[in-house]
């Protein structure tokens, strides 16, 4: 399966480095403040006829509010996660949604060989391997058409399934080939999304070798790990 898609940003770097900085107000303005977003939020949960499409009751917030809002929803297995960041603003609304840890295991079909090599490289070339990983998946939503004429969970469904879907089915040559022909394929089936952010997490598994007990594990007959 290919799709004509141009790769926007790609960059490998550091996760889970920490930082928190604390900014102190009085405590008056602090719990005047909170309890208002707090009483809120409930308000335009109680009113709202979208609550469960969670793009939806962010933007009613916002247009409420006049603040960046965040909504995140848990999933059955409280892994994974459906999260939106909507800004409303006096003549525009932006809208990011996405997913993150979705876990995802293929036991064959995945590849990663001719790959650039250099004097410090040591890894070897894999014909087949196993490829377990966590995805985290963005993508910013045309809203020109008007909010309320788009199909949020339709396109958080979409996003989500065709991830799985080319996950487990596609030959893969490379992690980055996979996801490259995903966000393209994501981006023909709905054509609201304007495009398509993913970060995979890898955990990494390496066969046992058996060759000292007269047993194949390697290839597609990899059953320990």
């Amino acid at each position: 399966m290919s799709a004509s898609v141009d790769i926007k940003r790609q960059a490998y770097g550091k996760a889970k480095v920490r930082v928190t900085k604390a900014i102190r107000h009085t405590a008056q303005y602090n719990g005047i403040v909170e309890l208002t977003c707090k009483n809120t939020c409930y308000v335009i949960a109680k009113k709202s006829n979208h609550i469960r499409a969670i793009e939806r009751s962010a933007y009613e917030l916002g247009k409420q509010t006049r603040t960046p809002t965040l909504f995140n929803n848990v999933g059955p297995e409280s892994i994974e996660t459906r999260e939106t960041w909507v800004t409303v603003a006096a003549d525009s609304v932006s809208i990011k949604s996405g997913l993150e840890g979705l876990l995802g295991l293929k036991t064959t079909g995945s590849s990663f060989s001719n790959f650039h090599l250099c004097e410090n490289t040591t890894l070897q070339d894999a014909d087949d391997r196993i490829f377990f990983t966590t995805v985290k998946a963005y993508y910013n939503t045309n809203t020109s058409i008007g909010v309320e004429n788009i199909s949020f969970d339709r396109i958080f469904v979409g996003v989500r399934e065709t991830t799985l879907d080319l996950f487990a089915h596609e030959d893969s040559t490379s992690t980055q080939a996979t996801l490259c022909c995903t966000a393209g394929l994501i981006l023909k089936r709905s054509p609201e999304v304007q495009d398509v952010y993913y970060a995979l997490q890898n955990s990494h598994h390496f066969t046992t070798n058996l060759a000292h007990s007269n047993l194949p594990n390697a290839g597609s007959e990899i059953t320990i790990i």
